[in-house]
């Protein structure tokens, strides 16, 4: 008999199935101990329906700027706790052009 592969690949959620599901994204920064919440569907509009694994790279603290403490965690919470949190909600996105000049 053959031997099993001890690892299974499970499949990697979006943040649309996130979303879909109901998930809040906790992210904060180890450097400044800045915490905030957010819903997965503000950042699917935001980021696109990347992984929930890539959303941590993407992310930049608001406090300090540093990309490189910043800790994304997905749950799913009750209602009665999801009633108390704040979440930081997506107003709107705004595209700034930007000219860069050469001189010859």
């Amino acid at each position: 008999m053959p031997e099993q592969y001890p690892y299974r690949r499970y499949p990697v959620q979006m943040l649309s199935k996130a979303d879909e599901i109901g998930q809040v994204a906790h992210i904060s920064c180890g450097l400044c101990n800045l915490r905030r919440n957010y819903l997965a569907g503000d950042l699917l509009k935001l980021l696109g329906n990347v992984s929930i694994f890539d959303v941590e790279r993407h992310m930049r603290c608001t406090q300090c700027g540093r990309k490189d403490y910043m800790t994304v965690k997905f749950d799913l919470p009750p209602p009665g706790d999801r009633v108390k949190m704040k979440f930081r909600r997506l107003v709107e996105i705004k595209m700034v052009r930007k000219f860069i000049w050469q001189d010859d």
